[in-house]
């Protein structure tokens, strides 16, 4: 459904909006608010009404509805003072005050512009390509719908409405026409094979501007549950074209003069530097982010990067005051939150400060919806990974640290889920996993300390008085003071027992208490 009013074209389906010819780049939290004071227009709209909907019940400050509705206001060019179409009933909620006009889906609506500021540019999938035979359309349209969804759910970048692709692609125009009058940057294109239960599908992402293809995937499945295999397809095309796309627009990111860089772009280069291996890259990606953040301070993938550079510090060893980066973390990504309460990366860093602070089942719950916002997240899945292993569930750890594994098998973060796979390893007793995981972990990162603290632990725990000691010994020579009680007391385990279990552990290595 189109909205007209004062200038401005609210589309739903495609989930944007115009003013003035031109797209206006608004945080989706600010426009699922518009949208419903708009289709509640002339009526009183409850500040309950909107946390149930916008929040989904959960529980916000006054302040952060005050922004959302400040926000709101300036994107359709009203204001406070004015109130011309979003009207304050001091105590009892807000009201749409403007002229509305409805528009048929079919009417034409202005070619968007690819957004410059924190949101990254456009992409439209194309209907896939029935080659079944038999033909069987109905598979190939739910594949391309089920990738429209999960390309959605990152957030990074605005995916286009299935129908207002439809409408265009039912015309005859070429690919690049249509990339043109939807004003994308990125088109996916497919096709599907299906042969009795088999199926094979090709996906590849093509930059508009260049028709260079950036990214390519193929995948072989066999029908069992029709649901569950789009599920599938979905998640892993997407993790198949994530990493093409994010490569693109650094490409272009770092062609742009500094003094020109957008919000987006600043904050997509800090994003190889975030998963750096040192302290001087990671200030460097802070550095970014916090120009990203002058640039466009309503951006809250922003301010959850910014929160998750404190919280590398801490967890890499590159803070002299671990407390204040813990603070700076915390304040970070508090902000995050109330700006994109729905985005994952925004619920990974509050999750990682709630961890921090010890607080496992509030760790645990927001870790879970970073999951449900961005299933395709290795990252999600690999940090939630940790949180389950520090807190002794142990079993639930190591399938979200397989499930990471899957979806990214090279991601230069691993170390985090690898990190997870060790800790719950050692605590539920599978020392040998637990051995291979520290090892792998030491390989991938030899100068941090904990895949040699989990080589000692796991060696202690088999038995071989040898390989323990080495461990420790490599351990004492990166932390001279280290010991065995800091550790435990230091690491976030959810009870003294856990914390004990791993400290006897690092004892019998050889660790001084």
């Amino acid at each position: 459904m189109r909205y007209g009013f004062a200038g401005c074209v609210l589309d739903t389906g495609r989930m944007e909006l115009h003013r003035d010819g031109a797209r206006v780049a608004v945080e989706p939290q600010v426009l699922e608010l518009l949208i419903m004071l708009v289709e509640n227009r002339d009526r009183l709209v409850t500040r309950d009404a909107i946390l149930a909907e916008v929040w989904k019940g959960r529980i916000v400050s006054d302040a952060a509805l005050s922004s959302r509705i400040k926000a709101a206001r300036r994107a359709v060019g009203d204001d406070g003072q004015a109130q011309r179409l979003i009207e304050t009933l001091h105590g009892r909620g807000f009201r749409f005050r403007g002229a509305v006009e409805v528009e048929a889906e079919g009417a034409p609506a202005p070619a968007p512009r690819p957004p410059t500021g924190a949101d990254g540019p456009a992409i439209a999938v194309l209907p896939f390509l029935d080659r079944g035979s038999p033909p069987d359309p109905v598979l190939a349209q739910g594949i391309a719908e089920e990738l429209i969804a999960s390309l959605g759910r990152f957030r990074w970048f605005p995916v286009i409405a299935r129908d207002s692709v439809m409408a265009l692609h039912g015309r005859g125009l070429d690919p690049g026409a249509i990339a043109a009058a939807l004003g994308v940057a990125y088109l996916v294109e497919g096709s599907v094979l299906r042969h009795g239960r088999e199926v094979r599908v090709h996906a590849r992402l093509i930059e508009a501007a260049s028709g260079r293809q950036v990214a390519a995937a193929r995948l072989d499945r066999t029908i069992d549950n029709v649901f569950t295999l789009l599920d599938e397809i979905g998640a892993e095309l997407v993790q198949a074209i994530h990493p093409g796309l994010i490569g693109a627009e650094l490409e272009r990111a770092t062609r742009a003069a500094p003094s020109e860089a957008t919000a987006w772009q600043l904050f997509i280069r800090a994003q190889t530097l975030l998963a750096g291996p040192s302290g001087a890259a990671n200030a460097e990606a802070r550095a970014l982010i916090e120009a990203a953040i002058a640039a466009e301070p309503g951006a809250g993938r922003s301010h959850a990067a910014l929160a998750l550079t404190h919280l590398w510090d801490i967890t890499f060893g590159w803070t002299p005051d671990p407390a204040a980066s813990g603070a700076r973390a915390q304040v970070a990504a508090s902000r995050a939150l109330a700006l994109a309460p729905a985005d994952s990366w925004a619920l990974l860093a509050y999750g990682c400060c709630r961890l921090m602070a010890r607080d496992h089942a509030g760790a645990l719950a927001e870790l879970r919806r970073a999951v449900e916002a961005e299933p395709a997240s290795a990252l999600a899945h690999g940090t939630l990974a940790l949180a389950l292993a520090f807190a002794g569930e142990a079993e639930a750890a190591l399938e979200s640290v397989d499930r990471a594994a899957r979806l990214s098998p090279f991601d230069p973060r691993s170390g985090i889920w690898i990190n997870a796979e060790g800790v719950a390893a050692v605590l539920s007793g599978r020392f040998e996993r637990a051995l291979a995981a520290g090892r792998r972990l030491a390989t991938l990162k030899p100068d941090y300390p904990a895949g040699h603290r989990i080589m000692a632990a796991a060696a202690a725990g088999l038995g071989d008085a040898a390989a323990a000691r080495e461990a420790a010994a490599r351990l004492l020579e990166l932390l001279p003071e280290h010991r065995a009680a800091q550790a435990g007391a230091a690491l976030p385990f959810g009870s003294p027992a856990l914390a004990e279990a791993y400290v006897a552990l690092l004892v019998a290595a050889g660790l001084p208490r």
